[in-house]
């Protein structure tokens, strides 16, 4: 999927997270495989020589690894309840369904605990980063109706200012977003979302100090400003 969406190479680690110590080098076109010579093939990667996917493109990149362990869990409980075929390979089949079926759950099931990739970067799993991709792409769509809602309504209005800074900054455009929530404190310093919005961005980026003196401005300003509470508990605890 990588290569025919990109058509530029990709590399593929089996046994590990990247490494390239003690595996068989295989390349075929654009396709580049290391495979771990002790034969414990418990994981993989996959990486794209592009970064120009589109977001929808990540989304199917992501996730057909797991749709291919499926379809191997379907196709091998198939054969170990098919009559026709030999009882040693039913055995076998029945054998690699299960372990099949525990891979699936195990990289499907979002988690959010990350893996050490062997350049020392962090990743999640297919399901984590699948949930990830589809949250940006919701608030991609949220983003839109609020800059439409924005600009038609009142572009000069605090509080729609704050709430679109927030969806740019969640979707990645942190700088546009920033921009927008110190435009909207100008133009309404009184407005209690400006202060709760910046918050969550300088939370996100991880400043729970700073989060948290906003959260207690928009707490003072308007103590029922949507989730306050909880993100003042968050702020606190971070």
């Amino acid at each position: 999927m990588a290569i025919y969406l990109s058509r530029e190479k990709v590399t593929v680690y089996v046994g590990s997270f990247g490494e390239r110590k003690d595996t068989m080098h295989l390349k075929l076109g654009l396709l580049e495989c290391y495979l771990k010579k002790n034969m414990a093939w418990d994981r993989g990667l996959c990486v794209p020589e592009s970064k120009n996917f589109t977001l929808n493109g990540q989304i199917w990149f992501i996730a057909l690894g797991p749709v291919v362990t499926v379809l191997c869990v379907i196709v091998f409980g198939i054969c170990a309840y098919s009559a026709m075929i030999p009882n040693w390979i039913r055995v076998f089949a029945g054998l690699m369904c299960f372990i099949t079926l525990i891979d699936a759950l195990r990289y499907l099931i979002p988690s959010k605990r990350p893996i050490l990739m062997a350049d020392d970067g962090i990743s999640y799993n297919n399901g984590q980063l699948l949930r990830n991709l589809l949250q940006q792409k919701r608030l991609g769509l949220k983003f839109k109706e609020v800059e439409i809602a924005t600009n038609q309504k009142d572009p000069e209005n605090a509080y729609l200012l704050a709430n679109r800074g927030l969806a740019a900054f969640k979707i990645g455009q942190i700088a546009a977003g920033l921009d927008d929530l110190e435009r909207a404190k100008r133009i309404d310093p009184e407005e209690s979302y400006v202060y709760r919005n910046l918050g969550i961005a300088l939370l996100d980026q991880g400043d729970p100090t700073q989060a948290n003196e906003n959260f207690i401005k928009a707490q003072a300003l308007n103590p029922q400003t949507h989730l306050l509470d909880s993100l003042l508990e968050k702020a606190k605890a971070a």
